[in-house]
């Protein structure tokens, strides 16, 4: 995940160094990154697992566009890749599988050196993760979730204005 966000923010900024020379059109990138790894503490816990880490193996594409009027913009993001879990306590059982998830943003913010310093996100996004356990037990988890953030110095606030629908299911 702090791939993708580090990733995101490299995009944003080229982006806003860039709309100043963009003239009338909107300004728009793609990037695509292969053979990311990334490893995080499972917290809180999927679907009742014990404390462990997680480790994703993913490609992923990112799209951004700014608008014209230079505050308007839009992005979107896929992973797909396999995860594994690891448990901390070595005598319970690990996991792995396949992952997939998506996200799309549209806002209107102020944008400084770094992305969006003032105003409004709706952002949405979904996951998919389905493996096995190593004692044969299937996992296959899925959430979806929208929300409405403020965007107050270069910071998504949390919680959201308002969570327009989360739900997740094991």
């Amino acid at each position: 995940m702090k791939t993708s966000l580090a990733f995101a923010a490299s995009l944003m900024l080229c982006l806003v160094v860039a709309i100043p020379a963009q003239a009338g059109g909107a300004m728009t990138m793609t990037i695509t990154a292969k053979n990311q790894s990334i490893s995080f503490p499972n917290d809180p816990p999927l679907c009742n697992t014990p404390p462990g880490t997680v480790t994703l193996n993913f490609n992923s594409v990112f799209h951004f566009t700014v608008e014209p009027d230079g505050m308007t913009f839009s992005d979107t993001g896929t992973q797909a890749g396999t995860f594994t879990f690891v448990p901390t306590d070595s005598t319970l059982p690990s996991a792995s599988g396949t992952f997939s998830d998506w996200f799309g943003d549209h806002g209107v913010a102020t944008f400084g050196p770094m992305g969006p310093l003032n105003g409004t996100d709706t952002s949405m996004g979904t996951m998919n993760l389905q493996g096995r356990f190593s004692t044969g037990a299937t996992v296959d988890a899925h959430s979806v979730m929208k929300g409405v953030f403020n965007i107050v110095g270069g910071n998504f606030q949390f919680p959201p204005v308002e969570t327009l629908i989360f739900k997740a299911t094991c």
